[in-house]
């Protein structure tokens, strides 16, 4: 298998525990993929709407959300 055979799935994960509710990352996503949820009062990733571009580990003043690679 070559690398051009094997795909690479991105999605942006946000550490809940860490954080600060700021609201940057929502802001900036250009897929509308981080939404907030009112019932655990955090922001949470549409995996399915996840780019994996990462605007959102730039814009965070607080490096909370990472990028989760799966091959």
């Amino acid at each position: 298998m070559s690398k051009k055979d094997i795909r690479t799935e991105k999605y942006a994960i946000i550490d809940v525990n860490r954080c600060v509710l700021c609201g940057s990352c929502q802001e900036k996503c250009p897929e509308h993929a981080i939404v907030y949820d009112p019932e655990k009062d955090c922001f949470v990733v549409l995996r399915g709407h996840c780019i994996g571009c990462g605007i959102c580990l730039k814009c965070c003043p607080y490096s909370i959300p990472e990028l989760k690679v799966i091959l």
